[in-house]
């Protein structure tokens, strides 16, 4: 198979490569509905698979060990989503004279742009007040619509909450069959390799959530700290719901920006507020991006931002949000494949941070020695053959050795 692989023509391996990675995609995308529930559970499993091999250690029976570490988990959860919702509770009784500061301030706003339209632009005041109602009525429907999509979104998220949780707990329990399974279909001069890859993605997965968690908590509590200092209302839901929105890489921030812009232009009338709340967000960004971030989790999942961007791209299309939070890790997890293959170790070095480190370097003149192509001699006289041309990871290592 690889040898009539390597066989074809570069325009028909191509077109095969991006066949394959088509029928890859659609796969994904028709069965999103049980793809994702198993990848959240596989990230799961490995995230708890520590503790359950310590309990086993402790005499514990396998299934008790699993069960109790997803209680753990769970109780965790729900010890997060029992602080959001008392967040929520205060936001929510509060949400009547919102709703009164909110349409005071559309109304001083419809003044304003009747005005100017009316005194500047000449235009007719029935039409202006006209098109402004039927803007205000679609905002209103679509905030309705948006209420509906909301509560759909959310009672899927707990479907698929609940079938993540049974997955983990099966990969858990039936982790030992699952890993003999793979052992005897892997040849023998690859069952060290595979062994090694395992245990490089769990720790991988341990390693990305507990710090992904971590910067959560610090991005949370930077803004929280900063919205507070400014006076800003709810500035803890704000703050930690904002720093919960970072799994969503390169947006997420912003979206929490322009959230707590929204309850800041309905709780204050002064403009410094907006450019109090743009500069804790700012900071915090930079800080994010420059230093904790890469620093707590960089250096595990050593992806390049341009891949990375990919992936969250790619996700966003098929599987949505989840994909786009699922992106990131399980992109890190065929890195670490690609790592381990000879035959892919070229993607994985395309996919790395060691890529990305290397784009800026200067040109080595010295590289013109190595003869990309043979040259074509002119003369009667034999000439020598060329040197071999280095290829792959013999090329990576000529690189390094001459800068």
């Amino acid at each position: 198979m690889k040898q009539w692989f390597e066989r074809m023509p570069v325009y028909m391996r191509a077109v095969f490569v991006m066949q394959f990675l088509g029928l890859i995609i659609l796969t994904l995308w028709l069965a999103a509905s049980v793809l994702i529930p198993l990848c959240v559970a596989l990230i799961l499993a490995m995230l708890l698979l520590p503790a359950v091999k310590r309990m086993e250690k402790w005499r514990i029976p396998s299934i008790a060990a699993v069960v109790l570490a997803l209680l753990g988990l769970i109780v965790s959860f729900g010890s997060i989503a029992t602080f959001f919702s008392m967040q929520f509770s205060g936001f929510a009784s509060e949400a009547p004279l919102l709703r009164q500061r909110f349409t005071y301030i559309v109304n001083s706003s419809k003044e304003k742009i009747n005005e100017v339209a009316v005194d500047k632009l000449n235009l007719d005041p029935g039409y202006v007040d006209e098109l402004l109602q039927f803007e205000l009525t679609e905002a209103s429907h679509g905030a309705g619509a948006l209420i509906g999509v909301a509560f759909e979104k959310t009672t899927g998220l707990m479907l698929t909450i609940g079938l993540s949780l049974v997955f983990a707990f099966f990969f858990l329990l039936y982790r030992r069959s699952f890993h003999k399974f793979f052992i005897l279909v892997t040849p023998e001069n690859r069952s060290r390799t595979f062994r090694r890859v395992v245990r490089n993605i769990e720790k991988l997965a341990q390693n990305y959530v507990v710090g992904l968690f971590t910067v959560v908590v610090i991005i949370g509590s930077i803004i929280t700290l900063g919205l507070t200092i400014l006076g800003i209302k709810y500035a803890v839901l704000l703050g930690f719901l904002s720093g919960m929105l970072v799994v969503v890489p390169y947006i997420g921030l912003a979206t929490g920006f322009i959230l707590t812009l929204l309850v800041t232009v309905v709780t204050k009338d002064s403009g410094w507020y907006f450019v109090g709340v743009a500069v804790v967000f700012g900071l915090t960004q930079v800080l994010e991006s420059n230093l904790i971030t890469p620093s707590i989790v960089g250096n595990k999942v050593k992806i390049n931002p341009m891949a990375a961007m990919t992936a969250l791209f790619v996700g966003q299309m098929i599987w949505g949000v989840a994909g786009m939070i699922l992106a990131i890790p399980m992109l890190a997890m065929v890195k670490v494949v690609f790592d381990h293959v000879d035959e892919l170790q070229p993607y994985g070095f395309l996919l790395g941070s060691e890529f990305a480190d290397n784009v800026y370097e200067p040109y080595d003149e010295d590289l013109d020695e190595v003869d990309v192509m043979p040259v074509i001699s002119f003369k009667t006289s034999e000439a020598p053959p060329p040197p071999p041309v280095p290829t792959g990871v013999q090329a990576l290592d000529l690189d390094e050795k001459q800068q």
